[in-house]
């Protein structure tokens, strides 16, 4: 059996464990506070239910969104075995419906071990960010018009909401400088 193969079995087993072996107050409902999340995304961290030398970080994600999150674990007596890492940082992207496993190894007697995180911002679809910039408060008027426009922005992409009041057609022009972005749709040079 190659490594990979083993690695996959490893898994298995261990996202088992992590689902029906470990008590379900065990389940760690950190997100419980996030609007987007909430009580549907849990993790179990455990090195010692399963009576062998590896342990595991296990996230459940039953949202309807993406989780993208950083965590960083604290391990003494422990190593991450899956997956390769570089550095102390692990980036952890979760489909809707779906979960992780960080697979730790004991190389000790002795073992402790602590997790910090952040959840990183949620990214917002199409429809999702016209109803963010129709939603904001202050909307920019064109002139003396009627019309105005909103803006919403975050760092994944940016929505000009455009309401004409008038009863007649409006022609504007906008000047719009961009670094280190493109119009979605638009040809990349």
């Amino acid at each position: 059996m190659d490594d990979t193969a083993g690695i996959k079995i490893l898994q298995k087993a261990l996202k088992h464990a992590a689902q029906h072996t470990i008590p379900f107050d065990s389940r760690e409902r950190y997100l419980s506070e996030n609007a987007d999340y909430g009580e549907n995304v849990y993790r179990v961290t455990d090195v010692e239910s399963i009576n062998c030398w590896y342990g595991f970080i296990y996230t459940r994600n039953d949202s309807q969104y993406m989780l993208a999150e950083t965590i960083r674990p604290n391990l003494n007596g422990l190593e991450v075995n899956w997956p390769t890492i570089e550095g102390e940082d692990i980036e952890l992207r979760i489909p809707p419906k779906s979960d992780n496993i960080i697979i730790l190894r004991r190389n000790g007697d002795q073992c402790s071990y602590g997790l910090a995180y952040r959840t990183h911002q949620r990214a917002y679809d199409d429809f999702e960010m016209i109803q963010l910039a129709k939603d904001s408060e202050e909307p920019s008027m064109f002139g003396d018009s009627t019309a105005f426009f909103k803006l919403y922005n975050d760092q994944y992409g940016a929505v000009f909401y455009i309401d004409n009041q008038e009863k007649l057609p409006m022609e504007t022009t906008f000047d719009l400088d961009m670094d280190n972005m493109m119009i979605k749709g638009e040809a990349e040079d």
